[in-house]
């Protein structure tokens, strides 16, 4: 089984959904739109933005919420993963969209960087489902249902279940 977020169109897997993570605009402290009132998703340009390299699901549900979003052109920088995404963001070279189980509260780069949740009315666009997914042939389906309960009741800080 695998905990992933839900991007998974086959028939042969089982996908059972367990939470919904939002994400967090994360920028250089001081960064336009760590204070801009109201945050709009449309304010989010891909040209601005640093992700994570191309075919990575966060980086294609970043883009789907831009304004000048999928098949637009993004900055040279790509990244490899969430911790360099953060460096990239301190350094100035822009800001991303990080998981809210991602973003860290003690942090050395905590002076570098600004994580802005979205506001309410956004929430459900900018986020991901997570969902456990496992083969439909699998013999021990059993187990998997369990985790999938296990999971729902015991959800960390930050999520919502769905």
């Amino acid at each position: 089984m695998v905990l992933a977020a839900d991007t998974f169109k086959d028939d042969a897997l089982k996908v059972q959904p367990v939470f919904f993570e939002p994400f967090f605009l994360t920028t250089p402290k001081g960064h336009e739109l760590s204070k801009k009132e109201p945050l709009q998703l449309r304010d989010m340009k891909a040209d601005e933005m640093v992700l994570l390299e191309d075919g990575h699901c966060l980086s294609d549900q970043t883009l789907g919420l831009c304004a000048r979003g999928k098949g637009k052109t993004t900055q040279t920088f790509q990244a490899t993963s969430l911790e360099t995404l953060r460096h990239l963001v301190a350094s100035g070279a822009g800001y991303t969209l990080i998981p809210a189980l991602a973003v860290k509260s003690e942090s050395r780069l905590n002076s570098l960087i600004n994580y802005r949740p979205f506001p309410k009315s956004l929430a459900k666009d900018a986020g991901s489902k997570i969902v456990l997914v496992s083969r439909k042939s699998y013999g021990r389906m059993v187990d998997v249902d369990a985790m999938a309960e296990f999971l729902k009741s015991h959800l960390p800080d930050g999520v919502d279940a769905v």
